[in-house]
């Protein structure tokens, strides 16, 4: 009776996670950000369009990702998670990577010069509930019994 219990307040925790962490930055992304960037994009001042429009697409993809694996868990478990493309996962671990990489170099630069990658690093937020998810899908179901005939 303990698993499904657990199951449960994992799936309530990721539930708060989400809301918490992730459904501000979206919202911030999809109704600030590519607004601004979308307004900048003509202002060949600091980087090429090429530039603003790959680091959109890759925040985008994440945030798709992202909320792909939270809403798979939430609503359907672990299994879900088990059952999944690892497309999703690839695309969601490759931008946690970029995302700590950009913030990392934001927080360590001596100058730094506006770009649109370092929008990146606040997906460092995301990082929360996607380790959760990862533990969730790597985790055991307990002892294992492969040692006995």
């Amino acid at each position: 009776m303990l698993g499904p219990r657990k199951n449960m307040v994992s799936r309530i925790l990721l539930l708060l996670e989400a809301l918490l962490l992730c459904l501000p930055l979206t919202y911030l992304f999809i109704f600030k950000l590519i607004p601004a960037e979308m307004y900048f994009l003509g202002d060949n001042s600091f980087e090429s369009p090429g530039i603003t429009i790959t680091a959109t697409l890759l925040i985008l993809a994440g945030l798709l990702s992202g909320w792909r694996l939270i809403i798979s868990f939430i609503f359907f478990g672990r299994a879900q998670l088990l059952t999944l493309s690892d497309a999703w996962w690839l695309v969601a671990s490759v931008v946690a990577i970029l995302s700590i990489a950009s913030f990392i170099h934001a927080s360590f630069a001596e100058e730094l010069h506006p770009s649109s990658f370092n929008s990146l690093g606040w997906g460092i937020f995301f990082l929360v509930p996607y380790i959760h998810l990862l533990f969730e899908r790597f985790r055991s179901n307990g002892p294992s019994n492969t040692l006995n005939p």
